[in-house]
């Protein structure tokens, strides 16, 4: 998805730039590709991403973590603080998500940005707000 997604926001900073900013009709005409890529996912071939369906236990990914101290799960409207609103980088996101209520406060800094931003003008995306959710988990030793 994440090759897709590329190519269609460099279409749509390529359409704003000639001063087409609705961006609910780029979604609408953007849709059927994003359908189309979705429903690829986790299948032989393709890209796997956690989802709440049977289905994607047919495509398990492993990876080797060791014993980490710390981990982040985290929803791709979460990471939109990195990713499309430059709040943190992958390091300060980990760190802030740690700290007491940090999940929560990095969630509120992620909705102020969004409600700034309702028109999607300055933080170029196909919706005002994602789905945003986290879990922060750190290992007792």
């Amino acid at each position: 998805m994440h090759q897709l997604e590329e190519t269609l926001r460099r279409e749509a900073r390529r359409r704003r730039g000639e001063g087409h900013f609705d961006f609910t009709a780029l979604l609408a005409e953007f849709r059927p590709r994003l359908v189309a890529s979705r429903q690829q996912r986790n299948t032989p071939g393709n890209y796997s991403i956690l989802v709440a369906d049977r289905s994607a236990l047919l495509m398990p990914e492993l990876i080797p973590l060791g014993w980490p101290r710390h981990c982040l799960l985290c929803t791709d409207g979460f990471y939109r603080a990195v990713d499309h609103y430059g709040l943190f980088d992958d390091v300060g996101l980990m760190t802030a998500s740690l700290a007491p209520a940090g999940v929560d406060t990095v969630l509120k800094s992620i909705r102020e940005v969004e409600r700034a931003d309702p028109e999607c003008r300055q933080h170029l995306r196909f919706k005002p707000a994602d789905d945003a959710t986290a879990v922060s988990l750190t290992a007792s030793l």
